[in-house]
C-alpha cells in the first residue's frame, strides 16, 4: 500500500510541477571566458529563443564536475560551456561537440573552451544549434553579444576540430619508492629495480619512453641535392709579418691563425706560429705559447700553456698533437673536461681515439669541481666512450687526496642516450641479507619499449633475478610489467635467531619467493578501455622482507584488479576481475570475483514526459578456493555462488518554485543467487526503495582585497534527502558482502554547505580560481528509531551524529582537512580525523594525519623534511598508536649533498627492531655502496 501511493503521489506531483524548459544552457559564472556573468548568459539565451523558436533557460553551477553531473547523469542540461582540459580528461562520447570559441586576437588552436551539448540530445536540435552558434559572428546582434566578452567566433564541430581533445599518456618510468620522499636522490635519476626490491638499487638511466613509432628527423651537414662546392686549392703563401693573421687555410671550415711571429715553410706547407698564438676553426679555439699547423693535412702541434675548447668542453695540456678534420689527437700531461657530464679526465697521457672515445694513462677520473675534488678515482689506465662504458684497471678511490678503497678492475656506464647495455653495479650490506650486490642490463627494445633486466646476490638470503618491462603502444596504452625471483633461498638471519630462541623453529621457511606486478592503461579495439593493477607474491613475509615504506611491509593483503569497460551514449558495460591474497593467515576461504560485469543504463528522458528511467545491472560469479559448511546461523557463509542483481528506477525533476529544485527517485532491486552444493541453492528477494533530494543554491561575489584574492563568490547550498527501504527478511540468502543485507531505512538528511572561492589575479598570465574554504554541516533523523524511543532501553537517539566537513586551502601547498563526528546525546565526539601539510618549492614540508574514533581507535602519523640547512637536508617521521600507547615507527634521514657526491644516513626504529641504512652516492655515477644493519631489539611494550 505504501509502496503504490509514494508512487501516485510521485506521478502527480510531476505532472503539476512545472518541468524544465524545453533547452536548457548550463554556465559556471566566473570561470569562463564565454559569458563569465549571468546577465551576459541571460542575453545569450534570449538570442537562442529568438533564433530556435523555443524556451531556452540558463542554469547557474558552481563547479564543472556539477555541471557534467545535471548533463550526463541527470540529463536536465542540454548545452553548456566547458574549458577544454575538463573535456580531455573525460572518457570519449561523454559530450558532443557544438563549437569551438574563438577569443579575439587568438588562434582557434589555442582555444580554451568549448560549446558542448549532453549524451542523448536530439541530433535535429543538435544541428540547429550549431548553425545558430555558427552563424552568429556574421549577425550584427549576434557579433555584438559575442564582442561584449571578447570573443571573435564559435567554430562549428562540422569545421575540422582545432583543439585536441585526445588524453596524452605520460611515459611510464618506474621509481623506487622510498619513505615518504625523504632520500632525495643526488641527481633525478629513476631506479629499475622492481617495487618492492629495493634494499639493493640498481641505477637505470631515467629515459621516458616516446609515444611514437616516426622516427625523428635527422638532421643533415650536407646541402640539399649535393655534397656541396670543391674546396679550392690552397695555394702557397710568402711569410707572414708577427701580429697579422692567416684567413681560409683551406678545408671545409676556414681557419683563422693568429700570433706574434708566424712564419709559412711552402716546402713542408706548414706555418710555425709562436707568442700568444690563436688558431680558430669554426666554434673550436687553440690557444698556447706555440703552434706548428700544417694546412694540408689540419694537423696541429702546440706545446705550453695549450688550452683547446668547443661548445662539449675543453682540453688543457703542456703539449698537444690534434687533427681539426678528424677531432682526434693526444694530450700530454693533460686534463679533459666533458661539460654535458661536468665530467673531468687527468692523466699524463690522454688519447683522443674517437669522437666520444678517450683513453688515460696513470690518470684520475671525476665529477667534481675544484683542484683537489671530493672524490675521485686513480687508475693506471681508464678507456671511457660517452654513451657507454668507461673502465679502469687498477683502481684506487680517493676521499680528497686520502686513498680509502682498491679495485683491481671497474666497469661504469657512461651514458647520456637512451641505449641498451649495463647499467651500474651496485654493492651494500645488511645484517639480514648479508652481503649484497646487483648487476643490471638495460635493453632498448624499440622505440616504444624497453627492459631491465636484473641479477642479485645476496649472501645470507639468496639469489635474486628480475625483469621490468616498459611500453607505449599507440597514444594511450602504456604499461609496465615488473617479476621478481628469489630461489636458493637460505635465511640466514632467522637461523641465526632460532639457534637463541628454538620456539621460532616453526617460523622458518625457506621457499622461494617471487612477485609479480602488472600496471596498464588503454584502450583496445572497438573503444573498450582496459586498466590492471596486478600485484602477487607468493610469500606472506615478502613485504616484510623486502618492503622499505611502511605501506609496503604493514601490508595485510595484496590486490589483484583487472578492468574492462565500454561507454555508449546511454549504456556503459564494464567488467572487473578481482583475485585478493591474505597476508595475515593462509586462508584459502578469501572470497574472490571472479569475474563482476555490470550493466547501467544511464539516466534518460522517458519521451517527451518529465520522467527519466535508469537502470543498474551486476553478475558476480563469488569463488573460494576452499568453502566452508553452509550453515544458516553463521553470519560469513564461505561457500561459493553467483549473484544477478537488478535496479530499474525511475526519477523526474521539478521546480516548485523558481528557485527550488526537487528531484524524487523510486526504485527496485531484485536479487538471484544460486550457489554450490554446500551452499542454500537457489534463492531470490526483491526489494524497492524511494529518496527524493530538495535543494537550491545562493551566491554572492564580493570585491577583495587580500592579496591576489581579487574577488570572493560565497555560495550556500542546503539540501534535505529523504530516503526509504523497507524491513525485509533476507535471512535466506547467502552472504558475500553488504548487498546481501541491505539494512531497512527511514531517515531524512539535511546539510548545509558553504564554498568560497577566490579569483586570483597574477601580475602575469590569465586570472586562476581557487576553492579556499568548503564548509559542510550535516545531521540524520531517523523515523524508525523515533517511534521506538519508548521502548529502546539502549537510550539511542534518532538524531544521527553531527557531522562537520572542512576543507581549508588559502594556497595551493597548504591545506587543512577536517572530518568531525558530534554526538549531541551523549554530549561527546564521537570521531574527529584531521589532514594538514605544506610544501614549498625549496623542498620543505610538514604533514599530519590524526585519527580518532570513540571506543576504537586514535592514531598519529607525522613527516617533516628540511632543506633549510642545506647542503644538509633532514627528514623525520613519527606514527603513534595512543590506544595502545606504543610507537609504531620511527624513521630519520639525514642527506647531506655536495657539489658531486650525497651521504645518506636513514635510522628506522619499528615494533620488532632498529635498523640503519647508509648509502654512499657519487654524481653522475649513482648510489654506488649502501649498508644497513640492526641497531637491535626492542620490547613490543614499550612505549
Amino acid at each position: 500500500m505504501r509502496f503504490r501511493l509514494i508512487a501516485l503521489l510521485m506521478v502527480w506531483f510531476c505532472w503539476v510541477a512545472p518541468t524544465q524548459a524545453k533547452v536548457t544552457f548550463g554556465i559556471v559564472p566566473q570561470a569562463a571566458e564565454l559569458f563569465p556573468t549571468v546577465p551576459q548568459a541571460q542575453r545569450f539565451a534570449t538570442y537562442l529563443e529568438k533564433r530556435l523558436g523555443e524556451e531556452v533557460n540558463v542554469r547557474v553551477f558552481q563547479q564543472p564536475a556539477e555541471l557534467h553531473e545535471w548533463l550526463n547523469r541527470y540529463r536536465v542540461v542540454d548545452m553548456a560551456v566547458l574549458k577544454v582540459d575538463y573535456v580531455r580528461d573525460q572518457s570519449p562520447g561523454e559530450f558532443q561537440l557544438l563549437a569551438t570559441v574563438v577569443p579575439e586576437g587568438r588562434a582557434a588552436e589555442a582555444s580554451s573552451e568549448l560549446v558542448m551539448a549532453r549524451q542523448g540530445l536530439g541530433r535535429g536540435l543538435r544541428s540547429r544549434l550549431e548553425v545558430v552558434l555558427t552563424a552568429m559572428s556574421g549577425d550584427p546582434e549576434g557579433r555584438q553579444i559575442l564582442a561584449e566578452v571578447g570573443i571573435a567566433r564559435l567554430l562549428g564541430a562540422k569545421v575540422a576540430m582545432p583543439v585536441d581533445l585526445t588524453a596524452r599518456p605520460v611515459p611510464s618510468v618506474s621509481q623506487v619508492p622510498t619513505p615518504i620522499s625523504l632520500l632525495p636522490a643526488p641527481s633525478p635519476v629513476a631506479s629499475p629495480v622492481p617495487s618492492p626490491r629495493t634494499d639493493l638499487q640498481v641505477l637505470a638511466e631515467a629515459v621516458p619512453l616516446e609515444s611514437r613509432d616516426e622516427p625523428s628527423t635527422p638532421v643533415s651537414a650536407t646541402p640539399p641535392g649535393g655534397e656541396g662546392p670543391p674546396a679550392e686549392p690552397t695555394k702557397p703563401l710568402p711569410a707572414i709579418r708577427a701580429g697579422e693573421g692567416i684567413d681560409d687555410l683551406g678545408g671545409p671550415l676556414p681557419v683563422n691563425l693568429e700570433a706574434d711571429e708566424l712564419i709559412y715553410d711552402q716546402a713542408a706547407s706548414a706555418y710555425r706560429a709562436t707568442g700568444d698564438v690563436r688558431l680558430r676553426k669554426g666554434a673550436l679555439t687553440l690557444t698556447s705559447d706555440q703552434v706548428f699547423f700544417n694546412d694540408s693535412t689540419s694537423e696541429a702541434r702546440a706545446s705550453g700553456n695549450v688550452h683547446l675548447t668547443d661548445p662539449s668542453g675543453y682540453v688543457k695540456a703542456e703539449q698537444l698533437e690534434y687533427n681539426l678534420d678528424s677531432g682526434l689527437g693526444r694530450f700530454t700531461s693533460g686534463t679533459v673536461f666533458m661539460a654535458d657530464h661536468n665530467f673531468y679526465l687527468v692523466g699524463t697521457e690522454i688519447e683522443k681515439l674517437g669522437e666520444q672515445t678517450y683513453r688515460v694513462e696513470d690518470g684520475t677520473f671525476t665529477t667534481c669541481d675544484g683542484e683537489v675534488p671530493s672524490w675521485k678515482f686513480g687508475a693506471s689506465r681508464v678507456d671511457v666512450t660517452l654513451g657507454k662504458y668507461a673502465t679502469a684497471r687498477n683502481v684506487l678511490f680517493y676521499l680528497h687526496d686520502i686513498p680509502v678503497l682498491y679495485l683491481p678492475y671497474v666497469i661504469f656506464p657512461a651514458k647520456t642516450e637512451r641505449e641498451s647495455g649495463l647499467l651500474m653495479p651496485r654493492y651494500g650490506y645488511s645484517d639480514k641479507r648479508g652481503v649484497e650486490l646487483s648487476l643490471a642490463y638495460y635493453q632498448v627494445i624499440a622505440r616504444n619499449q624497453d627492459a631491465t633486466f636484473f641479477f642479485d646476490y645476496l649472501s645470507d638470503f639468496g639469489t635474486g633475478q628480475g625483469i621490468e618491462y616498459r611500453y607505449i603502444f599507440g597514444e594511450d596504452n602504456e604499461g609496465t610489467f615488473k617479476g621478481y625471483y628469489v630461489n636458493n633461498v637460505r635465511d640466514q638471519y632467522l637461523r641465526d635467531q632460532i639457534k637463541e630462541d628454538p620456539s621460532l623453529e616453526g617460523t622458518l621457511d625457506e621457499s622461494d619467493r617471487y612477485a609479480v606486478e602488472w600496471n596498464h592503461l588503454g584502450t583496445l579495439p572497438g573503444n573498450w578501455r582496459l586498466s590492471s593493477d596486478v600485484e602477487y607474491v607468493s610469500n606472506r613475509d615478502y613485504f616484510e622482507e623486502f618492503g622499505e615504506s611502511a605501506e609496503e611491509y604493514n601490508k595485510d593483503q595484496a590486490e589483484s584488479e583487472v578492468f574492462l569497460s565500454r561507454a555508449w551514449q546511454n549504456y556503459t558495460l564494464a567488467a572487473e576481475l578481482n583475485y585478493t591474497k591474505d597476508l595475515e593467515v593462509d586462508d584459502d576461504t578469501t572470497l574472490q570475483r571472479l569475474p563482476e560485469i555490470r550493466f547501467d543504463a544511464l539516466r534518460q528522458r522517458i519521451g517527451e514526459t518529465p520522467f527519466f528511467y535508469s537502470l543498474g545491472t551486476s553478475y558476480t560469479y563469488f569463488w573460494r578456493q576452499e568453502e566452508a559448511v553452509y550453515d544458516r546461523s553463521d553470519i560469513d557463509d564461505k561457500v561459493k555462488g553467483q549473484r544477478l542483481s537488478v535496479r530499474p528506477a525511475i526519477s523526474t525533476f521539478f521546480t516548485p518554485l523558481d528557485w527550488l529544485e526537487v528531484v524524487p527517485e523510486i526504485g527496485y532491486r531484485e536479487r538471484f543467487y544460486q550457489t554450490s552444493d554446500a551452499g542454500p541453492g537457489y534463492e531470490d528477494e526483491g526489494i524497492y526503495d524511494f529518496s527524493t533530494r530538495i535543494g537550491t543554491s545562493f551566491s554572492r561575489v564580493y570585491a577583495s582585497d587580500l592579496g591576489p584574492y581579487k574577488k570572493i563568490r560565497h555560495s550556500i547550498d542546503p539540501e534535505v534527502y529523504y530516503s526509504y527501504l523497507p524491513n525485509v527478511n533476507q535471512d535466506h540468502l547467502p552472504r558475500f558482502d553488504a548487498l546481501d543485507r541491505i539494512a531497512p531505512e527511514n531517515q531524512v538528511t539535511y546539510s548545509l554547505t558553504n564554498r568560497f572561492t577566490a579569483r586570483l589575479e597574477p601580475e602575469q598570465g590569465e586570472a586562476e580560481y581557487l576553492e579556499f574554504l568548503y564548509l559542510r554541516l550535516s545531521q540524520s533523523f531517523d523515523f524508525r528509531q523515533s517511534r521506538h524511543d519508548r521502548e529502546d532501553l539502549s537510550g539511542r537517539d534518532p538524531f544521527s551524529d553531527i557531522r562537520a566537513e572542512l576543507i581549508f586551502s588559502p594556497t595551493r601547498v597548504t591545506y587543512l582537512d577536517l572530518d568531525v563526528r558530534y554526538d549531541p546525546h551523549g554530549g561527546f565526539l564521537q570521531a574527529f580525523n584531521a589532514r594538514s601539510g605544506l610544501q614549498d618549492e625549496e623542498g620543505n614540508g610538514l604533514s599530519v594525519n590524526y585519527r580518532y574514533v570513540r571506543d576504537s581507535n586514535e592514531y598519529f602519523a607525522g613527516t617533516a623534511e628540511l632543506a633549510w640547512l642545506e647542503p644538509i637536508y633532514l627528514g623525520y617521521q613519527h606514527r603513534y598508536d595512543f590506544t595502545d600507547r606504543i610507537t609504531l615507527e620511527k624513521l630519520f634521514a639525514l642527506e647531506y649533498r655536495a657539489q658531486c657526491w650525497s651521504v645518506f644516513l636513514t635510522l628506522r626504529d619499528r615494533l620488532e627492531d632498529k635498523e640503519y641504512m647508509l648509502t654512499f652516492a657519487l654524481s653522475g655515477i649513482g648510489n654506488v655502496f649502501r649498508m644497513g644493519g640492526e641497531i637491535g631489539t626492542k620490547d613490543s611494550g614499550e612505549e
